[in-house]
């Protein structure tokens, strides 16, 4: 089972530098964001744990450097309930890649319920609107 990684900050800024850290320096998966509200937006990554805690850690410390970070977590495995109910990049949802070819991700690499490319009104767009780390 795989790990995932959150990163919540307040405004979008610090979550696009802490997204593009995350992706720079680990092995990971960017599979979901979420606005919460009042300016806050979270980031979920997958990953083998090492890789999501290198990346969490990397993207912590870039949205401190240019925003204001709420909260960061990692979960060394998530339950199937919890990640087939909640928005953390479950198996509900397949991801195809660009070129329309039918993702092939089996229930052992789960996908994001709204692409990075898809904006929260469902509208596609290039970009997507306690620590245990």
């Amino acid at each position: 089972m795989r790990s995932i990684g959150l990163i919540e900050t307040k405004g979008f800024v610090g979550l696009v530098e802490a997204a593009n850290a995350m992706a720079h320096v680990a092995e990971v998966e960017l599979v979901h964001y979420e606005k919460i509200g009042d300016g806050m937006v979270t980031i979920v990554v997958r990953g083998p744990l090492e890789e999501v805690r290198r990346a969490v850690r990397t993207g912590v410390a870039a949205a401190q450097r240019v925003g204001e970070l709420v909260s960061a977590h990692v979960l060394p495995r998530i339950h199937p309930k919890a990640d087939r109910l909640l928005p953390l990049g479950g198996t509900r949802f397949a991801i195809d890649p660009p070129d329309g070819t039918p993702s092939k991700r089996s229930e052992e690499e789960p996908t994001s319920n709204r692409p990075l490319h898809q904006g929260p009104d469902g509208q596609s767009n290039e970009t997507a609107s306690g620590s245990n780390i």
